[in-house]
């Protein structure tokens, strides 16, 4: 699956977006936080396990559905690395780091937090 969308506006590359990410990534998966977040209750090396993609209203980010301490919440995907990634994880990722190249791809519009995870989830599989 090739990462370009045609896309209008930035509503509609978040959804494309948002349904690249539901079908590469393959949940659940464990991650470590990396940055603390004031939207976010995580702290730095804490692990969480990643149960799906949440279709939050932000044209800006991704937010991915967690479970940490007894509890399901919802987070800034840039906020997580990867814990040993598998090979489907690790495709969706590279794919995505190939589609920071392509003008025009959707990956292109989006702003740099998401990019930057996308990057560190293809990197930990390296």
């Amino acid at each position: 699956m090739e990462a370009v969308v045609d896309a209008y506006d930035e509503e509609e590359r978040a959804t494309g977006w948002y349904y690249y990410l539901e079908e590469k990534l393959t949940f659940p998966f464990n991650a470590k936080c990396i940055s603390r977040r004031m939207i976010s209750p995580l702290l730095v090396g804490e692990e969480v396990e990643v149960l799906a993609m949440e279709m939050e209203e932000s044209e800006h980010e991704m937010f991915v559905q967690v479970r940490w301490s007894g509890r399901d919440f919802a987070v800034p995907l840039s906020q997580l690395y990867p814990i040993e990634p598998d090979t489907q994880t690790q495709a969706g990722a590279s794919d995505a780091q190939g589609g920071r190249r392509n003008p025009g791809s959707l990956f292109e519009s989006q702003a740099p937090d998401v990019a930057h995870a996308l990057l560190r989830l293809w990197s930990a599989g390296q």
